[in-house]
């Protein structure tokens, strides 16, 4: 008997280090900062809530511990997608990204509750113009004036070669 349950997490350590490490190692610093992150945000929120004089919930503490689980089988999946099926996308990073932005936010709502300065406005503000910038659609950079007769004369975007 003992001889069978030594075999058995031989058996368990081997399928751990030989099938799985390899797949999370790639993704080791997200889902590192991910647990960091959330705990951050707890931590801070906890603070908030005890300076506003809340009560402080065991629900509390299991939300942030299924935030640690989701976001991690989150990270997990898209690497998943992005190893086996759609290598050109980086899914991990975009995810990973998300989970991060969502809770930097919640972290500056957190800062703001407990120091009354918000740090955030702007922040968000720069971070959505650096994501999303508002640029022009090529059709509005195109004049409309143009003779389709001497349109050779004009490049792509409607300037121009002198």
């Amino acid at each position: 008997m003992k001889r069978l349950m030594e075999s058995t997490w031989v058996g368990i350590i081997s399928i751990i280090t030989d099938q799985i490490l390899p797949f999370v190692a790639p993704v080791s610093g997200y889902l590192i900062f991910m647990v960091a992150a959330i705990m951050a945000d707890s931590i801070t929120g906890v603070l908030a809530s005890l300076k506003e004089n809340q009560k402080i919930t065991s629900n509390g503490i299991w939300r942030t511990l299924e935030k640690i689980v989701i976001a991690g089988i989150a990270i997990m999946l898209s690497h998943g997608f992005e190893t086996l099926w759609i290598p050109d996308i980086p899914m991990t990073k975009a995810v990973s990204a998300i989970i991060a932005f969502a809770e930097l936010k919640s972290n500056m709502e957190n800062y703001h509750r407990l120091t009354g300065v918000d740090i955030g406005a702007g922040w968000m503000d720069a971070i959505k113009e650096r994501l999303f910038p508002k640029h022009h659609t090529p059709a509005t950079d195109v004049p409309t004036d143009i003779d389709l007769n001497d349109a050779k004369k004009y490049d792509q975007y409607g300037s121009t070669d002198d």
